[in-house]
């Protein structure tokens, strides 16, 4: 074989590695370019940290993310945590999102209320609605 051809067959092979084939990728810290937000939403999971563990079922969000970028549409958000004295808290989120819009994830406990209770919630930062779940219907000063 002639070394070009060599080298051209890499160069082919490293660029259909580098093609990302799943609807999400980790927003970075850094600014995003405008059409970056436009055409994307964000969903971030920053307050609980490991508490999403898949994204249209691919699994490989509990590495450590924390946030996403997601092409807009019909996405199912999977959560699952072990919260002391409350026992397994999972299930899945089946959420539309718009493009240019922030989502997030939020997860409260009442250790104070009798049964005791948790609320899972998606809040919308772009127009301040709550679109998936309900918030709280504990005092803010229950623990």
């Amino acid at each position: 074989m002639k070394p070009g051809f060599v080298f051209l067959l890499m160069l082919n092979l490293a660029a259909c590695y580098s093609i990302q084939t799943q609807s999400w990728g980790e927003w970075t810290e850094h600014d995003p370019v405008a059409s970056e937000v436009a055409f994307t939403a964000s969903f971030s999971w920053a307050d609980w940290p490991g508490m999403v563990i898949s994204i249209d079922r691919h699994g490989d969000v509990a590495t450590g993310y924390k946030r996403a970028r997601l092409l807009p549409g019909k996405h199912v958000i999977g959560y699952s945590n072990h919260v002391h004295d409350f026992g397994h808290v999972s299930g899945e989120i089946q959420i539309d999102l718009v493009a240019g819009h922030s989502y997030e994830f939020h997860f409260d406990t009442c250790y104070w209320c009798k049964p005791r209770k948790y609320a899972v919630w998606v809040y919308d930062a772009t127009n301040g609605a709550v679109v998936w779940g309900a918030r709280p219907d504990w005092p803010g000063w229950y623990l």
